[in-house]
């Protein structure tokens, strides 16, 4: 085992200690906020609860990672490389679990390109693949967020401050970071000069004193984004139909809350309401450099609710929705992504047995 690999799983099992301790945290906070609630009264009302609405729950937070892997069996495929469901399902479980256990979800794309590679496909092509799937990721979510800002604009107004500035801050780092990848993709070679210069500009002020590395990066990038631009080129069919998996993939999580408020007793009965309140906590959550956004993300969805029902309801519906959207997710998620993972480790050793036989 080289010390490289003994690094990575190091700061694997360090970042998953930190997520759970910051679930703990997150959990025991909702639940010191309420003055009734127990975990057998949780339990209650799910056992209580609809069934239909508890299964569309489960489906939809099922689709996050289906969606993201029918989104990369499509662009796969578009350049003729041979995928599967179950491929897509681990590359869209990979991505689930490492984002949601590392910071501003850093870890999820490098865990695709590793079983991509692991399952066939170049290393330069995964990169690129990934690449066109982060853009059209976040022109879904800006394309959501501006549909809830059309039809619901009240509702943004309707959280306090504190939310409302997360919110914006939200808002405008997706749309930065998708107008500055869309430009990475068509404008490669002037915004890699123009980083390379305000590398360059930071470095004489005396903040960097070592610009080497960046511009390197910087270069890494243009040679992945221009890769990237020539699969694409060509192909609106192919962006088109992988853009809408995206967009499919957000609305996935967005309407879990809204089946689990159908499914346990009392509910709002407004439907729309929570979706839009779930928009814009989605915007959110994008500037919250915390493991899958824990804490905030519980912090906003209070916030939203509380004028659409007492308390102790807000308290339930956010803790039994982010238990099946967010926990179940990266419960399911690890499971498939350790499955798969051994499966290329035997898979690995069957390799090198026939090579020394």
């Amino acid at each position: 085992m080289s010390r490289k690999k003994e690094l990575n799983r190091k700061n694997h099992f360090l970042w998953m200690i930190l997520a759970v301790l910051i679930a703990g945290i997150t959990i025991a906070v909702v639940f010191s906020r309420s003055e009734t609630m127990t975990l057998e009264e949780l339990h209650d009302l799910l056992w209580d609860g609809h069934p239909g609405w508890l299964v569309l729950a489960l489906v939809s937070m099922l689709g996050y990672m289906v969606f993201e892997g029918l989104s990369l069996n499509v662009l796969l495929r578009s350049i003729g490389i041979k995928t599967s469901l179950k491929n897509g399902i681990v590359y869209g479980a990979a991505d689930a679990y490492f984002s949601a256990i590392t910071p501003s979800a850093t870890g999820g794309q490098p865990a695709v390109v590793y079983f991509m590679t692991k399952y066939g496909v170049p290393m330069a092509t995964a990169i690129a693949i990934l690449i066109i799937n982060l853009i059209l990721y976040n022109v879904s979510t800006i394309i959501l967020g501006l549909l809830v800002v059309i039809i619901h604009p009240e509702i943004f107004f309707a959280f306090n401050p504190l939310s409302r500035t997360i919110i914006i801050a939200g808002g405008t780092v997706v749309t930065l970071l998708g107008i500055a990848l869309i430009l990475l993709l068509k404008k490669g070679e002037w915004m890699g000069e123009f980083l390379v210069k305000i590398v360059n500009l930071i470095h004489k002020i005396g903040i960097i004193r070592k610009p080497d590395k960046l511009v390197k990066r910087i270069r890494e990038l243009e040679k992945d984004y221009g890769d990237a631009e020539k699969l694409i080129e060509g192909k609106p069919l192919m962006i088109f139909k992988a853009g809408v998996y995206n967009l499919l993939q957000r609305l996935s999580l967005i309407m879990v809350p809204v089946y689990m408020d159908l499914a346990i007793s009392h509910s709002t009965g407004k439907p729309i309401t929570i979706w839009a309140i779930q928009c814009f906590i989605a915007l959110g959550a994008n500037c919250v450099p915390i493991p899958g956004a824990m804490g905030a993300y519980d912090y906003l969805m209070i916030d939203g609710y509380h004028n659409l029902m007492n308390p102790e309801r807000v308290y339930r519906l956010a803790i039994l929705s982010r238990a099946m959207s967010f926990y179940l997710c990266v419960i399911i998620s690890c499971i498939i992504v350790l499955i798969a993972y051994l499966r290329t480790k035997e898979k690995d050793k069957g390799t090198e047995d026939v090579e020394t036989s």
